[in-house]
């Protein structure tokens, strides 16, 4: 004989639009043997926390519904629930009070609306439908519409879907072509808000090239137009390479935008070269010198980057430049005064329009070898044949008479020929005319000239007789230079990295005339070509810190020679400049200079046994 129970809940149906989901919770007893009470007997069901009263008899071999009950339950806003269920009876026989309880999670019931959109990626001005996916009728939603993280607007009252049109959004991009958005769909049952769902898009910007439709352009290089006759408001010429192209945007052709953008700027371009012009609302204008193309474009360009061009032909003249393609100019048979030219070149023989090209001038100016200035122009043009039918122009060893081209003398030469519109120039240089070799019958000879009597001698050499000008020649006496070490322990210190430090000097030894000593360096008198340079330096209480130091000789401003490296354990470091010979001019100076690294390092220099010395020698 027994007594068993059993307790159940089973999930009848759901109301998505309530939230609230229909169960029946069951108690039932199994009796066996000869278990059993015919008398109603009291017991208690609590279900999600609510209790419930019964009484029930107790069948013999039955298994008896000793309590059901049907209801709805609400779920939380997520759709969710769990129900608990529990139960107590007296039975009234050997099996006493018994109990049982259960659970169930019930089915989710579907709640927040999955917005979604007809197209996530449009064209601004395009109508797109939000469509609310709602998962009961009784939903209405709002939508907040965000785009380039501005809200543009707030719909509420949504149903099933929305139709937007996306116009709006082009405020909110003036300067850029595109940009993310998202819509963001709250939903909600009555005035109950059940969730919030969001959908990303991007949105472009198409069809808003800005309006622009013409332009005016002229030359205004006075030169070209004079050449081609052209004038303001007729049919312009230009003449490449050569004309100054401007661009002129009338106020009444100036650009408009579209869909929020404004005006930036125009790009003129012709050929290689672009001209950035800003935006105005009056007349503006931009000029391009020496335009190289036969096309002229301007752009104009709004906030956004868009653009909208306009292209001119031009109406191009072709013009070469002159050019001299030959040049000589030499003495007669190599000598004397007299002075031949040839050459030859081309010009572009072209009419412009007003005026037919022609050659304006062939000229030339000189200057001797040791000159620093050119003398004047000096025209040409009536010794040159020039024949207008093929563009050339040649003279072959014509005498270049009414000038003066000493003998002796080196001349530096510059021919020049002009057209309508360019020029070219051409050095060339002149002979002295010197006699390399002479001789005079039962005299001597001559070396570099013509023999002079009045020296006389055997041999003469550039105007001189050899011969006395050996037994002549005083050059017995050297010139020397000794420079020390003003003070011993003289400290030295860097202000900076690598720093270049003049070392003190005085003035030692000194022999001739040649060089002279001032402010620590000594000073290249005239007529010295080349020296002789030994130098040393002697440091002492080196710091361990120090990493590099040594020795660099100076002429004028420039390092000649460096001796430097890194430190050692010695107390004592010497850096030698050996001698070395260095051309040098008049008023050079010499100096040594004392390298240490790294800055603010202190060393001493010594003098004692001339240690540090700077000596120059001049090299004859």
């Amino acid at each position: 004989m027994a007594v068993s129970s059993n307790i159940s809940i089973t999930q009848n149906s759901q109301n998505i639009a309530n939230n609230k989901s229909n169960i029946t919770v069951r108690v039932q007893v199994t009796t066996t043997g000869g278990s059993y009470n015919g008398y109603s007997k009291p017991g208690t069901c609590t279900i999600d926390g609510t209790t419930y009263d019964f009484s029930h008899n107790i069948p013999q071999n039955s298994t008896t519904t000793i309590f059901e009950k049907t209801l709805d339950v609400t779920h939380n806003n997520q759709g969710e629930k769990t129900i608990y269920a529990s139960f107590s009876f007296q039975t009234g026989i050997s099996a006493g009070t018994i109990t049982g309880s259960t659970s169930k999670k019930l089915t989710t019931i579907p709640r927040t609306s999955e917005v979604s959109l007809s197209k996530k990626n449009f064209n601004i001005g395009e109508t797109i439908t939000i469509y609310t996916n709602r998962k009961s009728a009784s939903f209405n939603h709002t939508a907040v519409i965000k785009f380039n993280g501005q809200t543009v607007r707030t719909q509420t009252g949504i149903d099933a879907s929305y139709s937007w049109n996306t116009n709006e959004l082009f405020a909110k991009i003036p300067n850029q072509n595109q940009a993310n958005g998202t819509v963001e769909l709250t939903t909600y049952s009555g005035g109950t808000k059940i969730g919030t769902s969001t959908v990303n898009f991007t949105g472009y910007v198409v069809d808003s090239d800005p309006v622009f439709n013409n332009f005016d352009c002229e030359d205004t290089n006075p030169i070209t137009k004079a050449l081609t006759g052209s004038l303001p408001g007729s049919n312009q010429k230009y003449i490449r390479k050569y004309s100054n192209l401007k661009v002129t945007i009338p106020s009444a052709n100036k650009m408009t935008t579209k869909n929020s953008a404004t005006p930036k700027y125009y790009n003129i371009v012709v050929g290689n070269k672009t001209e950035k012009l800003d935006y105005s609302t009056s007349e503006i204008s931009k000029t391009i010198n020496n335009m190289d193309d036969n096309t002229v474009t301007v752009f104009a360009v709004d906030s956004r980057g868009n653009q909208k061009d306009k292209t001119k032909a031009l109406d191009i003249v072709e013009y070469s430049e002159t050019v001299l393609q030959t040049v000589k100019i030499e003495r007669k048979e190599g000598v004397g005064e007299t002075v031949l030219i040839s050459l030859s070149g081309k010009y572009a023989n072209i009419n412009f329009g007003a005026k037919t090209n022609t050659v304006k001038s062939i000229q030339f100016r000189k200057k001797s070898k040791t000159a620093t200035e050119f003398g004047s122009w000096v025209e040409i043009k009536q010794m040159i044949t020039i024949n207008t039918e093929n563009g050339t122009f040649s003279c072959d060893s014509k005498e270049i008479t009414g000038q003066t081209f000493t003998l002796g003398t080196e001349y530096d030469i510059e021919v020049q020929v002009k057209d309508e519109l360019s020029s070219d120039t051409e050095p060339v240089s002149l002979n002295s005319g010197k006699v390399l070799l002479s001789a005079l019958k039962n005299k001597g000879i001559s070396i570099g000239g013509i023999y002079n009597e009045k020296l006389g001698g055997p041999l003469q050499l550039d105007n001189k007789n050899v011969i006395d000008w050996i037994n002549g020649k005083q050059d017995k006496q050297k010139h020397i230079l000794k420079a020390i070490l003003a003070d011993d322990n003289t400290t030295i210190t860097s202000s900076k990295d690598y720093d270049a430090i003049l070392v003190p000097l005085k003035q030692y030894i000194k022999m001739g005339n040649k060089l002279s000593f001032s402010n620590g360096k000594i000073v290249i008198g005239s007529g010295v070509n080349y020296i002789r340079i030994s130098a040393q330096v002697m440091m002492s209480y080196i710091p361990s810190s120090l990493r590099i130091m040594g020795l660099a000789v100076y002429i004028t401003n420039s390092q000649v020679y460096t001796n430097y490296g890194i430190r050692t354990s010695s107390d004592f470091l010497t850096y030698n400049a050996p001698g070395m010979i260095f051309p040098v001019k008049a008023g050079d100076t010499v100096s040594i200079h004392v390298y240490i690294e790294p800055s603010e390092t202190s060393v001493k220099l010594r003098k004692y046994s001339q240690s540090t010395f700077l000596q120059v020698e001049v090299i004859e």
